[in-house]
């Protein structure tokens, strides 16, 4: 078995994580109804927003 197989496997993986984590940065999640969103300058959830919920 080659080692450098997996080893790019594994720089692969740590690039997907590193993405992920950077995304995840950019979205909350909202207390009410648990959307996942990407925080705007419009204060709160979209979906709540939308269906007229303060929150």
């Amino acid at each position: 078995m080659d080692v450098e197989e997996p080893r790019a496997e594994v720089e692969e993986l740590q690039r997907e994580v590193r993405e992920l984590r950077r995304r995840q940065r950019l979205t909350a999640q909202c207390l009410t109804c648990g959307t996942m969103f990407v925080p705007t300058r419009e204060l709160g959830c979209p979906v709540c927003r939308s269906q007229g919920r303060a929150r």
